[in-house]
């Protein structure tokens, strides 16, 4: 795939997921099953807002496993960390669209403990996989962002801003997933940002500054 196929591709997606997860509900702590239920049943788009996310997820995080070998770096370990990402996220994704609407809908209609306690260990189980897997993404983009600042023909910012928010989304991820009650939401959204932003810059950039290499 063409350097200029793989920027629109992380672009589009980057934006789509995005888009997808401001309009979900906020759920962050894996701890708090009870609110995750009823967030998820005042939650008139969630069937359609999980359907586009994992589309979006697909394209940014293919777009970005495929950016080794667009800088031409020798190495595929970030492509590695991106794949598992994917993969994961996907399959948590595809329980929250299809098992724990179908578990919702059978409580609703006949509340039982059994069925709730169900539901309740599928959102601790997503909740905590979304961290590892956002943890995964930070640390593949860490990594992309060391191996682009041993490539000359690529500014150094780039490279530092990636190191730089791969690993405070990283590490800002990792609170929130075991500190959620303490100011865990604010620190994720702050600390993700940054890396986040980086896979909408590369993009621009790679569109914007190097048309040349791009066929």
């Amino acid at each position: 795939m063409s350097a200029k196929n793989v920027a629109w591709i992380l672009l589009f997606g980057a934006l789509l997921t995005g888009i997808t997860t401001l309009l979900h509900p906020v759920i962050y702590n894996p701890w708090d099953g009870q609110t995750a239920i009823q967030k998820m049943a005042d939650c008139s788009i969630w069937t359609w807002d999980h359907a586009v996310m994992i589309g979006g997820v697909i394209l940014w995080i293919g777009g970005l496993a495929e950016l080794e070998r667009i800088i031409e770096a020798e190495s595929r370990t970030a492509e590695i960390f991106f794949i598992t990402a994917l993969s994961l996220w996907v399959l948590f994704l595809t329980t929250e669209l299809s098992a724990l609407p179908f578990l919702m809908d059978v409580f609703s209609k006949r509340p039982d403990f059994a069925v709730q306690t169900v539901i309740l260990s599928l959102f601790t189980f997503n909740l905590l996989l979304g961290y590892i897997t956002i943890i995964l993404v930070w640390s593949g983009i860490f990594i992309l962002g060391f191996l682009m600042k041993q490539k000359k023909y690529y500014p150094s910012w780039l490279g530092y801003l990636a190191m730089a928010g791969g690993l405070i989304g990283a590490a800002g991820s990792l609170y929130a997933a075991i500190c959620p009650e303490k100011g865990g939401l604010i620190v994720m959204i702050l600390s993700s940002a940054i890396p986040y932003a980086w896979t909408i810059i590369l993009p621009v950039y790679l569109l914007a500054k190097q048309p040349h290499t791009l066929s």
